[in-house]
């Protein structure tokens, strides 16, 4: 993407790189940052694919949301909490679904989950309006506020919610093409709540169809897919 609206691609990466299961290190987390902070926020058309000037005039809120999760990631809570401040402010008169407060609760609930705070985390997510209608959800991941929809699962899931946590991953990819990428944590995070619950048979075939879709996965992913398989060995009691 960055070969045709590099704006656009410093926007979208912060949110790739932070995604569940991704092994994105430090240097790689610290170069997207650099990358999204040296992109001047346009005036007008944010670039040349039609598509993406969905985002005319939100990109001071997408800068401070990347800016956010990203500092949030590296564990610099001081800056991932001056971004959320930042989107607190960014009240813009077409942000007319409450973005930018959506965002910056996505970035409080990131940082203290992270440090630990589940409950105060999962009650910034709760807080969320997560309003937009189809025509945004369709061609914008933020819109669709898609990583924070199975944030809100996984945090149900850490305090030992559930029958709530359950539909948050069930319906993952259901909403936003863009939540395809996020359907392998979903599969792992019902299979733990199912295998928990000593459902065996359902556990396996989560575990079974994540397998399937990453059994060539990536050299760098394949650790995970090895701890897959364990789990599955452990419900079949092999």
């Amino acid at each position: 993407m960055s070969a045709v609206d590099a704006l656009a691609a410093a926007e979208f990466r912060p949110l790739l790189l932070t995604l569940p299961l991704s092994p994105a290190g430090t240097d790689e987390l610290a170069a997207a940052l650099e990358v999204l902070a040296a992109q001047p926020v346009p005036e007008g058309s944010g670039g040349p694919q039609l598509v993406l000037n969905l985002h005319d005039g939100l990109h001071a809120i997408l800068r401070a949301y990347g800016m956010g999760i990203l500092n949030a990631r590296l564990g610099d809570t001081a800056a991932a909490t001056e971004f959320a401040d930042t989107l607190t402010d960014l009240m813009l008169a077409v942000d007319h679904e409450r973005l930018s407060q959506d965002l910056a609760l996505a970035v409080r609930a990131r940082i203290a989950r992270d440090e630990g705070r589940t409950d105060e985390a999962l009650g910034h997510v709760t807080q969320m309006r997560m309003s937009a209608w189809h025509g945004q959800t369709l061609v914008s991941p933020f819109y669709a506020r898609t990583t924070e929809r199975f944030l809100r699962g996984e945090l149900l899931q850490r305090v030992g919610r559930d029958d709530e946590a359950l539909p948050w991953f069930e319906h993952i990819a259901e909403n936003s093409p863009f939540e395809v990428a996020l359907l392998p944590a979903a599969l792992l995070m019902r299979g733990e709540i199912h295998a928990a619950r000593g459902e065996t048979a359902e556990a396996t075939r989560l575990y079974e169809r994540f397998l399937e879709m990453w059994n060539e996965a990536d050299g760098v992913l394949q650790p995970v897919v090895s701890n897959t398989r364990e789990r599955l060995d452990i419900v079949r009691g092999e």
